[in-house]
């Protein structure tokens, strides 16, 4: 006896027409071998409401079709028996799966026809929520398709009522290429979606020139719109952008659009001739799994910052994004990004949780960092780096040279298990004037060659050269080759590999370890490292 397989299928509903209680049911069906059937087959659907066993749904329904393969592809349709619609009440389940039977075969596993993730989970099976684009084997033939399908679905009348944040119309795209030509997809209606059939973007790929300034292949008026599963392309190829919003774009938002939510998508351009997401724009919606290019997500050039001030989640993009020369002031979680990303040349205010960034990242190079930072990576000149500021507050942070506020910079933010290279926390001739908690560095590094009044270190470590007058609070702390005091500073239970030179000040150094502590005259803890309880070893090591 054979056994049936299917290979894939698509379940979407018929035509942006058909009749509630009609689903259309494509499959590759194969024999044992993998050979493409050709002979006539009865298939018998049920819908369940588990992945195996489960309880049988919409009261027994059951369709039984006759369909014979052409290469192994068949297409039918579920409840097109006017006597024997699919019922409404399969649809009230949270969980629904269709069970296929080929020739008698039960085909594993079933299929979740309303999980999330895939279209049909905001698409009403019943009523006219949705609009299907016709797909054919010509792209701007599917182009032409897409854009009247958008303009149908902008007419529907969702279960007979005007559409609203809870009643939305839905556009359907399934697998293909579209290509609008130098035409765009304006989505210029509130509570419109369009949403890729396949959960694989790459699947659903439109593309179009967007060839005059203020244009897009995907250009957005409308606030409350939701975009998912695609993948655009602007194809623009000739001509030259200006640097400004105004330049052509593969996703053009006319507005920050707080509203709207953004899903699975890939937005692709050459960064030359056009660019994939528009230039300092406002990023304000919600954006999952997305991915651009450069000056993406409200990047932008000096004259044309851009704000990511929206919710991005497992989101990419390359160098110069996410509020470049602008502001970074959204919520980020598991997001990557390339060079002077993140605010850079401006302010990093937002909260940052596991994202990666390259060279001055994250108000880097002169910008301001004052968000709150939790598993971030970044390049040097980061984190208000080079002469910037980190204000904020950063948890298991990692960059090298020049960063959190270094080289001439500010860092008088909280620093907790943070590490970063040289002249880095203020130093470098900088000002550390914050909370450091076991962070580490190397030379120059934690105010090193500026200031360090009012800074308190717990459990820092600094290994190499440290120049300058120590003024802070140090508890626990390893150091390098010594450190010259003013007047306010405090020194407890902390090695040092070098001297400590007290400078005939009222300095305080307790409880610590060094080569030599010297003009310790004025201690506030003791005039001699006995009194002090201070020990004094030439052999003191940091390694």
């Amino acid at each position: 006896m054979r056994r049936l397989i299917v290979l894939s299928l698509l379940l979407s509903a018929l035509s942006a027409h058909a009749a509630p209680g009609l689903i259309n049911y494509q499959a590759k069906l194969t024999d044992s071998n993998g050979l493409p059937l050709n002979s006539t087959v009865n298939i018998t659907f049920t819908f369940w409401d588990a992945a195996t066993s489960g309880t049988q749904l919409g009261g027994g329904f059951s369709d039984t079709d006759s369909v014979t393969p052409a290469n192994g592809v068949c297409s039918t349709n579920i409840g097109d028996d006017p006597s024997n619609p699919v019922p409404a009440s399969v649809f009230a389940s949270d969980s629904v799966w269709l069970n296929v039977n080929v020739g008698g075969n039960d085909v594993t596993p079933r299929t979740r026809i309303a999980a999330s993730g895939y279209a049909l989970n905001a698409v009403s099976l019943f009523g006219s929520a949705y609009a299907i684009t016709e797909v054919t084997n010509n792209a701007a033939t599917n182009g032409t398709n897409l854009l009247a399908a958008y303009n149908r679905a902008k007419a529907l009348l969702p279960h007979g009522q005007a559409l609203s944040a809870q009643n939305r119309a839905t556009v359907i795209v399934p697998p293909g290429n579209y290509d609008l030509g130098t035409s765009e997809l304006l989505l210029d209606t509130e509570f419109v979606d369009v949403i890729g059939l396949s959960s694989i973007r790459d699947d659903q790929y439109i593309l179009g020139a967007a060839n005059d300034a203020g244009t897009g292949v995907l250009h957005q008026t409308a606030n409350d719109v939701r975009i998912e599963n695609l993948r655009v392309r602007c194809t623009r190829s000739s001509g030259l952008v200006m640097d400004n919003s105004s330049d052509p774009a593969a996703y053009f938002p006319d507005g920050g659009f707080p509203q709207s939510v953004i899903r699975n998508c890939t937005f692709e351009a050459n960064d030359t001739q056009a660019w994939s997401m528009r230039l300092g724009a406002i990023y304000a919606g919600t954006y999952e799994k997305c991915t651009g290019g450069q000056y993406a997500f409200g990047g932008g050039f000096s004259m044309a910052g851009g704000t990511a001030s929206g919710t991005f989640t497992n989101c990419a993009a390359g160098h110069y994004s996410f509020g470049k020369d602008g502001t970074a002031n959204g919520v980020f979680t598991n997001c990557t990004a390339g060079n002077s990303s993140f605010g850079a040349f401006g302010t990093a205010s937002g909260t940052f949780t596991n994202c990666t960034g390259a060279v001055g990242a994250f108000g880097g190079y002169g910008g301001t960092a004052s968000g709150t930072f939790t598993n971030c990576t970044a390049d040097y000149a980061s984190f208000g780096g080079y002469g910037g500021a980190a204000i904020g507050t950063f948890t298991n942070c990692t960059a090298p040279y020049g960063t959190f506020g270094g080289n001439s910079g500010t860092a008088s933010g909280t620093f907790v298990n943070c590490t970063g290279g040289a002249d880095s926390f203020g130093g470098g001739g900088g000002n550390a004037s914050g909370k450091f908690q076991y962070c580490s560095a190397v030379s120059g590094s934690f105010g090193g060659g500026g200031s360090t009044n009012g800074a308190q270190l717990v459990g820092c470590r600094l290994l190499g050269v440290w120049s300058g007058t120590f003024g802070g609070r140090m508890e626990n702390c390893t150091w390098g080759p010594g450190i010259t005091c003013n007047a306010n500073a405090r020194i407890y239970s902390c090695t040092f590999a070098g001297t400590i030179d007290l400078n005939n000040t009222a300095a305080g150094v307790t409880m610590t370890r060094a080569t030599d502590i010297t003009n310790e005259g004025n201690n506030v803890f003791g005039g001699t490292s006995a009194a002090a309880l201070n020990v004094e070893n030439a052999n003191v090591s940091v390694n």
